[in-house]
Parts: structure tokens; C-alpha cells; sequence
């Protein structure tokens, strides 16, 4: 016999499984019930029985009210079955972006990674080309390495505010891209003015980079929070985030490379004629991620 009352949880019924026993009727709670051999049943449910999801057209709605009927099919610990169709696979969404989207997409840490490496190497340019004291030059450089992990959690929780949207729209410009243009530009100015101290003294040019690394940190980690975020709520597919995600290593690489190499070239000659088509050559490079905000403003998702 049929117990009085049972439960079953996430049980999905097609429309098709009619039967003059059988009573339907919506609960509130999502359930299906048995009551008296007269089984209830609420649309939208489905039984799991361990990693095996088991469809109600699999059954036969007649066993179901049949005092014969194995008490395992009713209490969940069902046989695997086959021949039942598992019915169409979710498919993922999509974005429709061509892979030259991806890749204006990817180009965001292009250069932010371009300007921030050669500014956080600037200390040894300054040091050992420049003239700048190298006592106080360790003390600002720890005091910006304990500054630097704490930029992304604070620019996550800053950014979750929605501060901007009374100046940008989100509906013109999403979540991400205004903090991703507003710090991208102020990590451009402070590429163009690291290597271009207001003066040659000593203690002066330790807390110019000082200063230059504090700031850059903080773009630094707005930015790539900013690109981090809007990254999956642009690209839910997981085969499109791969795709995205090659083109991330190409950027990384070609702009840390970039920044290394200008980096070398100042260690030999750091002369103001050096120094300043350097300095300009790292705000060409910086503002070339500009060429990602368009794609960014297609991340509006509120979390």
C-alpha cells in the first residue's frame, strides 16, 4: 500500500501524463504529495535521486496509484532507466561578440600593466641614474607595498556603491566602464609625470616616486577590479571567457614585456632627453586601453 502522505522534492511532470486517477492540483510549497492513492501534483517539479535526474515520462503514471508498486519508486531510490529522453541540454548565453571585441575587451590590462610595471620599477632608475637617497627610498617603498593589497578590496567595495551613476548613466555606460575611464586617465598622467620629477634633490625625488606608486597602485587596482567584474557579466559562457581569456595573456605579456624594456633603456641613460618621449611613450601606451570602454559599458549587471 501507498503510504498516506509522502513528499518528493524537485519532480517535474510534463502535461502529457494524464490519468482519469489522478488529481492535479498546485501547492504552494513546489511538492508533490500523495494523499489517499490520489496523487497531487505541482508543475515545475522535479526528483533527484542522487546524481540521477529522473523524469516523469520515464514512469507510468497507472504504477504510481498500483498497491503493487515497488516501494524504492516511490520513496526515491529508483533503478537507473533508459530509453527516456533527458530532454535538450540548457544552453549557455551568449554574448555575440566577434573576436575583435574580445580581444578590445582584453586589451584593458594592456596598459594599465604597460605604465604600472615602469612605475613601480622607477625606484631603481631613480636610485641609481637620478640621485635619490636610498635610505628614505625603502621606507616609502614598504609603506606602498602594505598600501598596495589593500587598494582591491577597497575599490570593490567603493565601486559596489554606485557612486557615478548621478554623472554616468549606467544605462549608457554599465557599472564598470566610468571607474575603469576615470582612474585608466589619471594612471596615464601619473606615466607621463613619473620620470618627470619637479626637482633633482634628493629626498625630493624618493617621495616623487613615492607618490607616483601610492597613486598608481590605487589605479591600478580600480581598473583591473573594474575589468575583473565586468568580465563574467559580459561573458557568461564559459567557452567565450577562454577565448577572452587567451587574449589576456597576449596583452599581460607584450605590455609587462614593454614596460621592461623601457625600464632597461633608462638604467643605461636616464637624461631628461631620455626621459621625456619615455615618459610620453608610456601615455600613448596606457591610453590605448581606451579602445575597451565601449565593450565594458555592456556590463549593467546589479549584483
Amino acid at each position: 500500500m501507498v503510504p498516506k502522505e509522502l513528499e518528493y522534492h524537485h519532480l517535474e511532470v510534463p502535461e502529457s501524463a494524464h490519468n482519469p486517477q489522478l488529481q492535479l492540483e498546485r501547492q504552494n510549497s513546489g511538492c508533490l504529495r500523495l494523499r489517499n492513492k490520489e496523487l497531487e501534483l505541482s508543475p515545475g517539479c522535479r526528483h533527484q535521486a542522487g546524481d540521477l535526474d529522473v523524469a516523469l515520462q520515464n514512469l507510468d503514471p497507472v504504477m504510481l496509484g498500483r498497491s503493487d508498486c515497488p516501494t524504492d519508486m516511490i520513496t526515491g531510490s529508483v533503478p537507473p532507466m533508459t530509453g527516456g529522453d533527458p530532454g535538450p541540454a540548457l544552453e549557455e548565453k551568449l554574448s555575440g561578440h566577434s573576436m575583435i571585441r574580445r580581444a578590445r575587451f582584453a586589451s584593458a590590462i594592456f596598459g594599465p600593466l604597460a605604465s604600472f610595471t615602469a612605475v613601480t620599477f622607477a625606484r631603481d632608475v631613480y636610485t641609481l641614474q637620478m640621485g635619490a637617497d636610498p635610505q628614505p627610498m625603502g621606507v616609502l617603498m614598504l609603506l606602498a607595498a602594505v598600501w598596495l593589497p589593500i587598494c582591491s578590496p577597497l575599490a570593490g567595495y567603493i565601486m559596489d556603491r554606485d557612486l557615478l551613476t548621478r554623472c554616468f548613466p549606467m544605462a549608457r555606460w554599465g557599472r564598470r566602464a566610468p571607474w575603469f575611464l576615470i582612474h585608466l586617465l589619471m594612471l596615464s598622467l601619473v606615466a607621463i609625470g613619473c620620470f618627470l620629477p619637479p626637482s633633482q634633490n634628493s629626498q625630493m625625488l624618493s617621495y616623487w616616486v613615492f607618490i607616483n606608486v601610492i597613486v598608481g597602485s590605487w589605479c591600478l587596482a580600480v581598473c583591473f577590479t573594474a575589468w575583473e567584474a565586468a568580465r563574467p557579466e559580459i561573458y557568461p559562457s564559459t567557452n567565450e571567457r577562454v577565448c577572452v581569456e587567451f587574449f589576456c595573456k597576449i596583452f599581460a605579456g607584450v605590455g609587462s614585456a614593454t614596460a621592461g624594456l623601457i625600464i632597461s633603456f633608462l638604467l643605461r641613460n636616464a637624461s631628461f632627453p631620455v626621459r621625456l618621449p619615455v615618459s610620453l611613450l608610456l601615455f600613448v601606451l596606457t591610453i590605448c586601453s581606451l579602445q575597451s570602454v565601449p565593450v565594458l559599458t555592456d556590463a549593467n549587471t546589479v549584483s
